[in-house]
C-alpha cells in the first residue's frame, strides 16, 4: 500500500500495531502526534468476519469474543479515543466502516460487534460535536475484494452473490471508498452521527422479493 501511494505521488507511513491492544494504540497515537502534530481524518476499517455464534464451542468462547471485538469494535473505540486529543486542535472527521451484517442474525458476534460500532458512531458524534469533529459510518454490503473474489465467479455461489444486490453484482472497493471520502470531506460538513448503507439495495428486500426480482430480470 505504501508503494502504491508513492506511485500515485503521495506520501504515507505504515505502522504495525495490534489495534485491540490498549497500550499499543496509545503508543501509536503518541507516535503520530510526535511525528505529525495533527490528525484531520481517521478511518476505522479494521475487522474480521465469522458467520456463526459458536455457542456450542465452550472452549473458545472468550477467544471468539476477543477476536471479534478486537478488530470490529474495540479497535475503533481505542483508536478514536486516543486520536481525539490530536484531532480537536483542528477539527476533523472520523469514518467507521460497519457492515450490513448488523441486520442479519447469521453473522453471530461479527454482526453484534458491528452493531456496537454503529452505536459507538452515534455516541461519539454527540461527544465530539463540541470539538469540531464529525463521526459517521459506512455500511457495505457484498463487495468484491481479494477475500471474496474467489467466490464471486463460482457457479456454486453466483446466485447468492448476484441476487444479494438489486444491481445484479457485487460492489467494488471504490464504491465503498468514495462514500467514506465524502464523509471525510467538507462536502459532508453538516452530517454527523449517521450510518450510510452502501449495498446495492440488498438490505431493502427479503428472500421472496429477491426471487421475484431475479425472475423478472
Amino acid at each position: 500500500m505504501v508503494q502504491e501511494i508513492a506511485g500515485l505521488g503521495g506520501q504515507s507511513e505504515f505502522f504495525l500495531v495490534d489495534l485491540g491492544d490498549h497500550d499499543a494504540v496509545k503508543a501509536l497515537m503518541e507516535d503520530v502526534d510526535g511525528k505529525y502534530g495533527a490528525l484531520n481524518v481517521l478511518v476505522n476499517c479494521a475487522g474480521g468476519s465469522e458467520r456463526n455464534q459458536g455457542i456450542n464451542e465452550a472452549s473458545s468462547v472468550m477467544q471468539r469474543w476477543t477476536q471479534m471485538s478486537g478488530g470490529n469494535f474495540l479497535s475503533a473505540y481505542l483508536v478514536t479515543t486516543y486520536a481525539l486529543p490530536i484531532m480537536r486542535r483542528t477539527g476533523g472527521a472520523v469514518v467507521n466502516v460497519s457492515s450490513t451484517a448488523t441486520l442479519h442474525g447469521n453473522y453471530g458476534l461479527y454482526g453484534a460487534m458491528k452493531s456496537g460500532l454503529e452505536g459507538l458512531t452515534r455516541s461519539m458524534a454527540m461527544e465530539c460535536a463540541p470539538l469540531g469533529i464529525r463521526v459517521n459510518a459506512v455500511s457495505p454490503g457484498w463487495v468484491k475484494t481479494a477475500f471474496t473474489a474467489a467466490n464471486s465467479d463460482d457457479p456454486a455461489h453466483i446466485t447468492w452473490e448476484t441476487t444479494a444486490s438489486l444491481l445484479g453484482r457485487m460492489g467494488s472497493v471504490d464504491e465503498i471508498a468514495m462514500p467514506a471520502l465524502f464523509f471525510a470531506s467538507h462536502h459532508a460538513s453538516f452530517i454527523t452521527g449517521t450510518t450510510l448503507v452502501v449495498d446495492g439495495g440488498m438490505s431493502i428486500v427479503d428472500a421472496t422479493a429477491k426471487n421475484i426480482h431475479a425472475r423478472e430480470l
